[in-house]
């Protein structure tokens, strides 16, 4: 289960996140109601990539929608705190349903 103070001690105090899948819109406070809430969640990141003050991860997620989930997210770091926050979402395809056979994750 993920704690609601986990996302205090990560986020730098003012920080604004988007996250756009939560409902109430971006912010600490929303993540901070959301994450309760969130039954069966697992987060299985896949790899994770540093370059400068970025921090990539690419995670295949459960319990965030109805189905298993792809995320990207991407951390700008300042002072060993996240400061920024980006993320692109996208429903699991099975590789047999892709074009190429691939895998997403």
């Amino acid at each position: 289960m993920v704690e609601p103070l986990t996302a205090d001690l990560a986020v730098q105090a003012g920080n604004l996140l988007d996250c756009t899948e939560v409902v109430g819109g971006p912010g600490l406070g929303t993540l901070r109601a959301a994450v309760p809430g969130l039954e069966g969640f697992s987060w299985e990141p896949q790899r994770v990539a540093a370059q400068c003050d970025l921090v990539f991860t690419h995670s295949l997620v459960h319990g965030w929608g109805p189905g298993p989930t792809v995320i990207v997210d991407i951390f700008r770091l300042e002072n060993d705190r996240i400061v920024e926050h980006w993320d692109v979402v996208q429903d699991l395809v099975r590789p047999e349903a892709t074009a190429s056979g691939n895998s997403m994750v």
